[in-house]
């Protein structure tokens, strides 16, 4: 343990920090029930829904969207168990056929469903948009357009733009000669903040506006990047293995914003851009810039650090360490209690399983026990008592298992957080 915190106590290469107070409104912000293994909770760890009094099943995915979430009506004398979606009361707002083997969430208004290979759009009053014979690429995005695709057999596929009256785009590949023309979901559900589509063809990747236009030309600034995904301020980071390597900032429209030099890694941290570059032997090296290139924040860590946006970063591996954005590097501990039976403990090494939901609250692990911290890394008074959290039912879900690289997504590409069938 002394040789892990030496290795912190190398920070401090310098620090000029923003306020907290940056602008940044994380996706994660109006989130006011957390699902859990027994039921919805709020910010201050009280049970609001209880599972078991709405005879509904859910994961801790299942996230509130427009006001829904979607979640599993149990079997009943009546009926066969079903899709559903429920208001914050826990009240069945909008049941979904039997018929219907795949359903999302909701996302700026609508969801889809799948009955009979048939996709139907719906709103949150469970009116029908439309129907098609085609597979989502994208959810709508703020404007009122998603990306569609009609699987061509002998024929190439064709993708089309729609909006929420069903009204269809065609979007013609880059040339007529093309003989590959493709737009990837998983890339483009990144791109729903940026009015931007990424495609792939015969020469190279590119990129076009939601009416179709292409406004990056294929083969040009994409080619070298790994992180093909528009951000949520509209701009793609660009990193070119080269020696040494550099990584580029573009605009949606393809002008270069600035250039970070030696860092191999970039991206969107919520308010600001992170680069991080390959190890040393005090650590990775690290720097935090504006939009416009400016630094804000340097160091080099032992460890592995993201702000998401908020005041504190916590170490990802190894774990235990809260970094601020004047460099300050805190040793974590609270007092949890290990079920009912026992004592009061004080755990030291504990994780973040979750964003920082509602701006207020994280979820956390320790002594195999799901618990509830603040945005400092405390755990809340009234949340000790972990005979409510049930670290088994949570532990398997690709949300609690705390990848930085999709809570990251949601934050800084906008990606949905609800469930797409089509990932």
């Amino acid at each position: 343990m002394n040789k892990i915190f030496l290795i912190f106590a190398l920070v401090a290469l310098s620090a000029i920090c923003g306020s907290c107070d940056n602008g940044f409104k994380s996706p994660y912000a109006d989130i006011e029930l957390i699902p859990l293994s027994k039921g919805y909770y709020t910010l201050d760890g009280m049970l609001a829904i209880d599972k078991e009094s709405i005879n509904c099943s859910f994961g801790t995915d299942a996230l509130f969207s427009d006001g829904l979430a979607r979640v599993w009506a149990n079997k009943t004398e009546d009926r066969e168990g079903h899709r559903a979606y429920i208001n914050k009361k826990g009240e069945i707002v909008i049941d979904v056929e039997e018929a219907a083997n795949r359903t999302t969430g909701f996302w700026n208004g609508v969801a889809y469903k799948e009955v009979n290979y048939e996709l139907i759009a719906f709103d949150t009053h469970g009116k029908e948009l439309f129907r098609k014979h085609a597979q989502p690429i994208t959810m709508f995005n703020k404007k009122g357009k998603a990306v569609l695709m009609y699987p061509g057999h002998k024929e190439k596929d064709v993708y089309v733009i729609v909006d929420k009256s069903g009204k269809e785009t065609i979007i013609q590949p880059h040339s007529q000669q093309d003989s590959y023309f493709e737009i990837k979901p998983k890339q483009n559900n990144y791109c729903l903040h940026s009015d931007r589509i990424i495609f792939y063809c015969s020469h190279g990747t590119g990129a076009m506006d939601m009416e179709g236009n292409i406004v990056i030309e294929p083969g040009t600034i994409l080619e070298s990047s790994s992180f093909t995904k528009f951000d949520i301020k509209g701009n793609i980071a660009v990193t070119i293995e080269s020696t040494p390597p550099e990584a580029k900032i573009y605009n949606k429209d393809g002008e270069l914003q600035f250039t970070q030099a030696t860092y191999s890694i970039a991206f969107l941290e919520g308010d600001r851009y992170h680069f991080r570059g390959a190890r040393n032997d005090e650590g990775f090296p690290y720097v935090w810039c504006n939009e416009k290139g400016e630094i804000l924040q340097t160091g080099n860590y032992g460890a592995f650090f993201r702000f998401e946006g908020n005041e504190y970063s916590f170490s990802i591996s190894p774990t235990g360490y809260r970094l601020d954005r004047n460099n300050k590097i805190t040793k974590l501990e609270s007092v949890v209690r290990a079920g009912t039976d026992y004592d009061p403990v004080v755990v030291e090494n504990y994780m973040f399983l979750s964003p920082l939901y509602g701006n207020k609250v994280y979820v956390a692990c320790a002594e195999n026990q799901i618990f509830l911290a603040d945005k400092e890394g405390k755990f809340l008074e009234n949340a000790l008592n972990c005979d409510i959290f049930e670290y088994e039912d949570c532990q398997s879900n690709k949300l609690f298992e705390k990848e930085y690289s999709d809570i990251n997504e949601v934050i800084s590409y906008g990606r949905p957080y609800v469930y797409m069938w089509w990932e």
